[in-house]
């Protein structure tokens, strides 16, 4: 039997990444060359199983058993900005891709169900520093595959021959133990034009689908916030 490429969630929110840090133009006369960008963007948004609920600072989901609690003050992105938002990704991705290999694509995006999407600033509300931002998703994978959460992200790497972006790990893949449950961790750098996204995965196999945590980060304060809204984590 043939095996079919496989083209994961991951694989969408990196080259999605690359739409706004591409667009974005430096000020004045005599601006320095960009400086690195750390963007996250939101897949296409289904009616999951279990699409869960934000509670004050508390998002919990039956399905996953799980619930944990978002930094005070971050602020959840609704409907319209995450459509908006992958829609501008999309084209980045359009731009590089076969047509073989938009169809994987658009079969991927069919497979993702976003739970949560928070930033730390409104991302209605243009600031100047860059604004963090968390996203919880869930994808339906094929299990005979991609068995391993160091598999999900290997897979999404291998997808990016023929691309024009290119994207790399940082380090070593990690384990570590949210919730008490073991999640892989992977930093992923990616390089499209003059800028350079990077984002932080945890992952986890769980009833026929990939959990994922990704966080986009400027400095150590937002990856603070980070740390402890992945140390609230619970299962049931």
């Amino acid at each position: 039997m043939k095996r079919v490429p496989t083209i994961t969630v991951l694989t969408v929110l990196i080259l999605a990444a690359a739409a706004p840090a591409l667009a974005q133009k430096p000020r004045g006369k005599a601006a320095p060359p960009p400086p690195k960008e750390i963007v996250v963007i939101a897949p296409v948004e289904r009616v999951p199983v279990n699409q869960g609920r934000l509670e004050g600072d508390t998002y919990s989901n039956d399905f996953f058993g799980l619930s944990f609690s978002v930094a005070p003050g971050w602020v959840a992105v609704d409907h319209t900005t995450r459509k908006s938002i992958q829609k501008e990704g999309m084209e980045v991705i359009a731009e590089g891709a076969s047509e073989k290999k938009k169809a994987q694509l658009d079969a991927a995006m069919a497979r993702v169900f976003v739970l949560l999407n928070v930033s730390k600033y409104d991302v209605n509300t243009p600031r100047p520093e860059f604004n963090a931002l968390l996203s919880c998703i869930a994808e339906r994978v094929p299990t005979a595959v991609i068995k391993t959460g160091g598999d999900y992200i290997a897979a999404s790497l291998r997808a990016f021959n023929g691309m024009n972006a290119k994207a790399e790990v940082v380090g070593r893949l990690r384990t570590e133990t949210v919730g008490g449950l073991p999640f892989t961790v992977a930093d992923i750098k990616v390089t499209a034009g003059p800028r350079v996204i990077a984002q932080r995965y945890h992952v986890r196999l769980v009833k026929g689908h990939a959990l994922v945590f990704i966080f986009a980060y400027m400095d150590e304060e937002d990856l603070k916030a980070y740390n402890g809204m992945i140390r609230s984590v619970k299962f049931k």
